[in-house]
């Protein structure tokens, strides 16, 4: 028996010798880690903003992924039979409740560590291209290859960062300290800007094609002197081709050259029938709705009909956005023109390839040939650009397309819900949403066969007056200007004149207008515009009445029409009244006004003022510096231009009492 006890004994210290040496071996190797863990995060402190991270910085984060990946894991493991006590530091005051969520802090850096390696490994070639000075001849082709072998790697990461969202909601950043609450709150900002942008890498290798199945794009040339609703005429449609990274080929004709009156083409949207008199709806004419994913599926739709090729999306531009390569890949040297192309003369330069004498457009031969310029230009765009090597001039104009089609002279549509969900996310879609504000987006079609929208004017007023929250009105006027003062009589006819393109400005303005608002907005009065039968094809009066119906978004939109003499201003006004769910009430007591306005692609901006009246008892809070006081209404007046989609957020909290 005493043998048996002398045995157990010493079992029982073998296993608490051995526990022992295990316990000081876990906590050394949890410190250890955690103390190099330490040092590896100790590199992403030297960057205050991930806007400003270089390409060296990245190399130096992605280089240390794989160790602070491997510690994190390993940290994570050894930490796991503390959990109880981590919860247990919840309910002590100070750190306490900062200790109590160590546990789940460590999974989601895991998360985002793990992501950030997968994505570093097979993205990093990419990233090396940005070294050189120079790129190599297939540089594209190489892109694609990264980007079609790094598919499972972009998968995993956006699963990863899915978990790691999911392990967020469990972090309360109102009790860590500031330095660790930070970029958890930087997490929740880009979230989903992280994975539109990975959503779109794992598609970009299908959008690009392969070589047994290639994808062609539409190109739609736009002209913004003619404007349409999604920024001009369409005054060309070409086709590009890419296989893996590759262009194939680039076509570009003039549009007119698309009609097939043996086609079956449906009818025309209803005001392009009644005031142009059109019995079909052709290709040029396909770009109605605002909405640019609308608008490009109708151009596909179309397209198809008159050539029976299937495309799988469409790219439109307009002269601005031809401004913006120049200015990178100009002077260009053509032989449709007299002298080099610039981003400075190539507006007049395409005017004057219109037609180059005043005789030019009695022929036939003219109408065959005035746009022969636009194939020469857009190949030898697209030749210079895709020969271009040096990689601060392709970042320059990466940079600058961006800002184009944020202004919308480039819109962009793909046969791929994914790309236009993520398009939509980060409002470069250009299609027509709401929100859960107030809107307001002004939509011009040019119906008279003319060039004149570079030569009128437009300026929106928008008043609100909320001194009564229950009844909220407002104002809405646009206020249009001819500023060509010569006489011109207001012929509506499709007539080219002499030929020369400043002949097609000197004409009176014919406009079917929209302006899409609010959902749930009650229109109280408009301002009717009535139209002689004279200035008309149809010979019929047009009485002027302004319609409303729910339109695309499922915004409500008013339409009217007018025609605008030279040297003349017309107005468009309606009387609102705004539903009271757009002043929101915040638990502080502060009502908060959201307002985005759109402006329509192809113009260049939009001059806007917003005047805002407080609610009684109200005052406006925190208004920047490009607001000011009217002295004799008291309304708060914002004025300047609308460039690209902007919202407004107007705050207004309640004035207290002085005792």
């Amino acid at each position: 028996m005493q043998q048996y006890r002398f045995r157990t004994h010493r079992g029982l210290n073998i296993v608490l010798f051995s526990v022992t040496i295990a316990l000081i071996l876990w906590v050394d190797a949890l410190f250890y880690f955690t103390i190099h863990l330490a040092e590896g995060l100790s590199a992403y402190t030297s960057v205050n903003s991930i806007d400003s991270l270089s390409v060296t910085q990245f190399d130096i984060w992605g280089s240390r992924l794989p160790e602070i990946n491997r510690d994190l894991s390993i940290v994570c493991g050894l930490a796991w039979p503390l959990t109880p006590i981590f919860r247990a530091a919840n309910f002590l005051p100070g750190l306490g409740k900062s200790i109590g969520q160590v546990p789940v802090l460590l999974q989601f850096s895991a998360n985002l560590a793990e992501a950030g390696h997968l994505l570093y490994t097979d993205l990093s070639p990419m990233m090396a291209m940005t070294h050189a000075e120079m790129l190599t001849e297939d540089y594209l082709h190489q892109i694609y290859s990264i980007l079609s072998d790094a598919q499972p790697a972009l998968a995993s990461a956006a699963e990863i960062l899915a978990d790691a969202k999911a392990i967020r909601s469990e972090i309360d950043t109102a009790q860590l300290p500031e330095e660790i609450a930070h970029p958890i709150r930087l997490f929740d900002e880009r979230y989903d800007e992280i994975q539109q942008g990975l959503q779109i890498l794992m598609v970009i290798p299908d959008l690009l094609g392969t070589v047994e199945q290639p994808r062609a794009y539409l190109v739609l040339a736009q002209n913004h002197d003619e404007l349409r609703a999604t920024g001009g005429f369409i005054s060309g449609i070409g086709v590009a081709e890419f296989a893996a990274g590759d262009l194939l080929r680039l076509t570009m004709q003039d549009s007119y050259a698309l009609d097939d009156y043996s086609k079956p083409y449906p009818p025309p949207p209803e005001p392009i029938s009644r005031f142009m008199l059109a019995g079909l709806w052709l290709p040029r004419d396909a770009n109605w709705s605002p909405d640019f994913p609308t608008a490009a599926r109708a151009v596909q739709d179309l397209y198809a009909i008159s050539t029976d090729q299937v495309t799988h999306g469409v790219i439109a531009v307009d002269q601005e956005a031809v401004k913006v390569l120049l200015r990178h890949l100009g002077p260009l040297e053509l032989d449709a023109f007299p002298e080099a192309i610039t981003a400075e003369n190539v507006d007049y330069m395409m005017q004057q390839a219109w037609a180059d004498s005043p005789d030019a457009a009695l022929s036939q031969e003219w109408w065959q040939h005035r746009k022969d310029f636009m194939p020469q230009l857009g190949a030898a765009i697209a030749e210079n650009l895709l020969a271009l090597r040096d990689v601060e001039k392709l970042l320059n104009i990466g940079s600058d397309a961006l800002e184009s089609l944020k202004a919308g002279h480039i819109l962009i549509y793909v046969n791929q819900p994914e790309i236009q969900h993520a398009l939509a996310k980060v409002g470069l879609d250009h299609g027509v949403h709401p929100g859960d504000g107030d809107f307001l987006y002004l939509i011009d079609s040019n119906l008279g066969f003319n060039k004149t929208d570079v030569v009128v004017q437009r300026q929106v007023t928008y008043l609100v007056d909320f001194s009564n929250p229950a009844m909220i009105s407002a104002m809405l006027i646009a206020k249009y200007t001819h500023t060509i003062q010569q006489d011109a009589a207001c012929i509506h006819i499709a007539d080219y004149g002499s030929g020369a393109y400043a002949d097609m400005q000197t004409r009176c303005y014919w406009d079917y207008w929209r302006a899409y608002i609010a959902p749930d907005t009650a229109v109280f009065e408009t301002n009717s515009t009535p139209v002689s039968a004279e200035w008309l094809l149809s010979e019929e009066d047009w009485v002027g009445e302004v319609s409303s119906a729910t339109g695309e978004g499922n915004a409500q939109t008013l339409a009217g029409f007018f025609v605008l003499p030279t040297a003349q201003s017309q107005d468009i006004v309606a009387q609102l009244v705004l539903n009271p769910r757009l002043l929101q009430r915040q638990t502080d007591g502060q009502l908060v006004y959201q307002l985005k306005v759109q402006k329509q692609a192809g113009l260049t901006d939009l001059p806007f003022v917003l005047q805002i009246s407080p609610p009684v008892g109200y005052q406006t809070s925190g208004l920047g510096p490009d607001w000011t006081q009217d002295s004799e209404s008291g309304f708060w007046v914002w004025s300047g231009k609308i460039i690209a989609p902007q919202v407004f957020y107007v705050t207004f909290e309640p004035v207290v009492a002085e005792p």
